[in-house]
């Protein structure tokens, strides 16, 4: 959630920091890496996004943001 505030107050490069340690603590912290994805697309780093985006789809595949961060990544590799 801490993420998600620096995000909203627009610190993305704390959020990333934050969010970075909370995946190195917690791999399997899905809603992190949602988030992380959120970040590097704010940033332009597309590549750095979807890459995130993947591992959060893949962690959390019922997530109920699942299928809406599956279709950035679809669209994103149909480019």
């Amino acid at each position: 959630r801490q993420g998600n505030l620096l995000i909203q107050q627009r610190k993305v490069g704390l959020a990333i920091d934050l969010l970075k340690e909370v995946t190195s603590l917690d791999p399997k912290h899905g809603r992190a890496y949602r988030s992380l994805g959120v970040s590097y697309m704010l940033l332009g780093k597309e590549g750095l996004a979807i890459s995130n985006y993947k591992k959060f789809v893949n962690i959390h595949p019922t997530h109920r943001d699942a299928d809406r961060v599956q279709q950035i990544i679809s669209e994103y590799e149909r480019r």
